[in-house]
């Protein structure tokens, strides 16, 4: 979403947000949605990321959202831990937000570091045999 700001030729189109898919890990970011605003010379870019269980276990710790950049640029964010009930009621969002010079446009990377404990259960048989030494 684009407040107050006009397209140049040649920039990129901004959406207003992006699922996410097949990221490796049980705890993923799924969904990112991204506002730019500015004003005179400044702009603000703000990206609410949702962040959600999509393992089969469980999350048994806090899940601290760390090092949240835009490029190399790290963004503030008004939440940087997660309660494991956060995730089970959907109250399982951040927004981060950083301000830069108006400049034209540019591709970047948008990247964040989640930090938790997660434990899965899997039940079966198994056989225990003794060793002779």
């Amino acid at each position: 979403l684009l407040v107050g700001l006009k397209k140049n030729p040649g920039s990129c189109a901004v959406k207003n947000s992006v699922s996410l898919s097949g990221q490796g890990a049980p705890v993923a970011v799924t969904r990112v949605e991204e506002v730019v605003i500015t004003s005179g010379d400044t702009t603000l870019v703000q990206f609410t990321l949702t962040i959600e269980n999509k393992g089969k276990g469980e999350v048994v710790s806090d899940i601290s959202v760390d090092d949240v950049k835009l490029a190399n640029r790290r963004l503030i964010c008004d939440v940087r831990v997660l309660k494991p009930d956060d995730l089970r009621k959907k109250t399982n969002k951040i927004v981060c937000r950083m301000n830069e010079a108006l400049s034209s446009a540019y591709t970047t990377t948008l990247s964040a570091v989640l930090s938790y404990t997660y434990q899965t259960r899997e039940t079966g048989t198994f056989d225990v045999k003794r060793i002779a030494r």
